[in-house]
This record gives C-alpha cells, sequence and structure tokens, in this order.
C-alpha cells in the first residue's frame, strides 16, 4: 500500500507541477499578458472558483451534507 500511495503522490506531483507551468508561464507568455498582473490572477481565481464549484455541483454526494440544513446541535459522528 506505501509503495501505490507514495507512486499516486509522484504522479499527482508531476500533474500539480505541469499545470502551474502551464497555468502560470506558458498560457500568459501565449496570450502577452504577464503572469503577474492583477488581471491575470483575478481571471485563474475566477477560473478556479468555477471548476471547485462544477466539481461540487455534479460531482457524486455533492461535497457532503449541506452544513446550513444539518442540526446545529446533533449526535457526534462516528
Amino acid at each position: 500500500i506505501g509503495i501505490a500511495c507514495s507512486l499516486i503522490l509522484i504522479v499527482a506531483m508531476k500533474v500539480a507541477a505541469l499545470l502551474q507551468r502551464v497555468l502560470w508561464s506558458n498560457l500568459p507568455a501565449q496570450l502577452g499578458v504577464s503572469a503577474d498582473s492583477p488581471l491575470w490572477i483575478i481571471a485563474m481565481l475566477t477560473a478556479t472558483g468555477i471548476a471547485v464549484g462544477l466539481v461540487i455541483r455534479y460531482s457524486p454526494g455533492h461535497a457532503g451534507p449541506d452544513p446550513a440544513t444539518e442540526s446545529l446541535i446533533g449526535a457526534p459522528i462516528a
């Protein structure tokens, strides 16, 4: 199990590094925008928020129960 988990982590780190390079170096350069500009930073944060919202909306379970509709005082979850 440890070897499989470490391999999954290595792959996830490689994918994260690739995404970081593409989104913060290659893509802004191709679009002629500085990666440090406030416009690019706000655009990336907005795109990330939309992506997270879509995952929550369309994934099975919808990210768990809605805390606003759950009882504030209830039995602990075991």
